[in-house]
C-alpha cells in the first residue's frame, strides 16, 4: 500500500516518509517532511499535524488562509523545488524554519522563506510566513545542487 503512495518521490523523500512513520522525529523535521509532501499533493502528514482552527498568515502577501485555502495555493506551486528546511529554533510551543526553493519556470526564480509554526497541545494552530525573492542561485558554491531535491 505504501509503495503506491510513494510513486514520484525522490529516494530522500521516501526515506523521510519511512522515518516519519517509524521513529520519533523532532517537530521541525516532521514539519519539513509534511510540507515537502504537501507541495507534491500529499497532504496526509500535514493534516495529522494541524488543529482544526489552523491559519496561515503570509506577511508579504497580506493573506490569511485556512488549510483548505493553503492547499489551493500549494497546488499552484507545482513548479517549485523545495530544499529541506533548516530548523532555526524549536521548543514545545514554536518551531522556526528557513526554506530555500527554486521555481522551474521560463525564467528561473529563487525564494527564501522563513516560517514560524505555533504549536498548542502538540499540533500546529498557526503558521506565519515571510517570503523574499532572491536574485541569485543559492546552490552556487554549495555542497548541494537542486537536482538532489527534484
Amino acid at each position: 500500500m505504501i509503495s503506491k503512495q510513494l510513486v514520484g518521490y525522490t529516494i530522500a523523500e521516501i526515506k523521510a516518509r519511512i522515518t516519519a512513520q517509524g521513529e520519533a522525529m523532532m517537530k521541525g523535521e516532521q514539519i519539513d517532511t509534511a510540507w515537502r509532501f504537501g507541495f507534491r499533493g500529499d497532504y496526509s502528514l500535514i493534516e495529522e499535524m494541524i488543529r482544526p482552527e489552523y491559519l496561515c498568515l503570509d506577511h508579504r502577501m497580506g493573506l490569511e488562509a485556512n488549510f483548505e485555502s493553503e492547499k489551493v495555493l500549494m497546488k499552484t506551486m507545482s513548479s517549485m523545488v523545495p530544499r529541506p528546511c533548516k530548523i532555526l529554533y524549536e521548543n514545545e510551543e514554536i518551531v522556526v524554519t528557513r526554506w530555500f526553493s527554486k521555481f522551474k519556470e521560463t525564467d528561473l526564480r529563487y525564494i527564501a522563506v522563513m516560517s514560524t509554526f505555533h504549536v498548542r497541545e502538540g499540533k500546529i494552530f498557526r503558521q506565519e510566513v515571510v517570503r523574499e525573492l532572491l536574485d541569485y542561485d543559492l546552490s552556487e558554491g554549495q555542497d548541494w545542487n537542486w537536482e538532489d531535491y527534484e
